[in-house]
């Protein structure tokens, strides 16, 4: 069966996974460093992501995956503040492609999960370039927690994905837990959130990408850090909701939700 005729079932839209990398899932090895520090680290981190990463990054996402972004404009007005970016998560890619088309030139670091730590060549491109890893040990959710916050500090952007698990050329939204959104609302920082559309392209049977970036979504005073969480993950829906709406995407992969009986 062709992809484009492919359908995915799915019972649980928080948690169920259709990642194609099938890659192992680890604990957080208990020496991985979630803070840059020391002279020599942060340059060789600053040369991997700027000089190595980000133009070659660029070129695959140009060719793989036709990525166009959608007022990147906003992004200028969080140029001197530390900020989250939050969104959907529909390709593989998306854990770098939002840093060289979005973000660029701030330095944007990744939460996720630890999967590329398994591979050999790709562990050492990953912490290079700014993987928070996610892990359920109350240990390393402390240090990624400390990590979140030393790089909001420095003004630096993170990525996020709200959705948690990938689900390939999705077409649709899916519901949003408020949890992710703490991290800006407990600093009282802005956040920004971005939607990946897929658009039908005549020379190629996978779809193409585009980005469409919101307008920032600052801090609201008036409200408690609680309620500004609340507010940062309907804000996001809404914009995810809208986009779709008003700008469409191509059904490349059908999902279909099973009944629980079967």
């Amino acid at each position: 069966m062709s992809k484009e005729n492919r359908v995915y079932e799915y019972s649980d839209v928080y948690n169920d996974d259709f990642a194609e990398t099938k890659l192992e899932r680890p604990s957080v090895p208990e020496n991985y460093v979630y803070i840059r520090k020391g002279f020599f680290r942060r340059l060789f981190s600053w040369i991997l992501y700027y000089l190595i990463c980000i133009p070659i990054l660029w070129i695959v996402g140009k060719i793989w995956v036709g990525t166009k972004v959608v007022n990147r404009k906003q992004v200028k007005k969080l140029k001197h503040t530390g900020y989250c970016i939050y969104s959907n998560h529909t390709h593989y890619l998306d854990a770098f492609v939002p840093q060289v088309f979005v973000s660029r030139p701030k330095r944007t670091n990744i939460l996720g999960y630890v999967d590329a730590l398994t591979i050999p060549v790709a562990k050492h491109i990953v912490k290079g370039i700014g993987l928070i890893p996610v892990d359920k040990d109350p240990k390393s959710l402390i240090k990624m927690t400390e990590a979140i916050n030393h790089y909001l500090d420095e003004k630096e952007a993170i990525l996020i994905f709200p959705e948690a698990h990938i689900w390939p050329y999705y077409n649709g939204v899916r519901p949003l837990k408020s949890g992710p959104f703490r991290y800006p609302a407990l600093k009282h920082l802005p956040m920004l959130a971005i939607c990946s559309v897929w658009r039908k392209v005549w020379y190629s049977k996978k779809p193409k990408q585009t980005i469409y970036v919101s307008e920032p979504f600052f801090y609201d005073d008036k409200l408690s850090e609680h309620e500004n969480c609340d507010l940062y993950t309907k804000k996001t829906y809404d914009f995810y909701c809208e986009t779709m709406a008003k700008h469409g995407s191509y059904q490349y992969i059908k999902y279909v939700k099973k009944d629980k009986d079967e």
